[in-house]
């Protein structure tokens, strides 16, 4: 089925300069990036 869900889990390692390209392409595109980093604190 089709969903109009646009969350998009990241997992990356400690490089933050290619994960906030990646962020940067992922919201260009129309997604909504999640960081892995912040599920650690739900």
């Amino acid at each position: 089925p089709i969903t109009k869900n646009k969350k998009v889990f990241v997992v990356h390692g400690r490089n933050l300069k290619i994960r906030n390209s990646m962020f940067e392409f992922l919201m260009a595109i129309g997604l909504e990036p999640i960081d892995s980093i912040f599920l650690t604190y739900l």
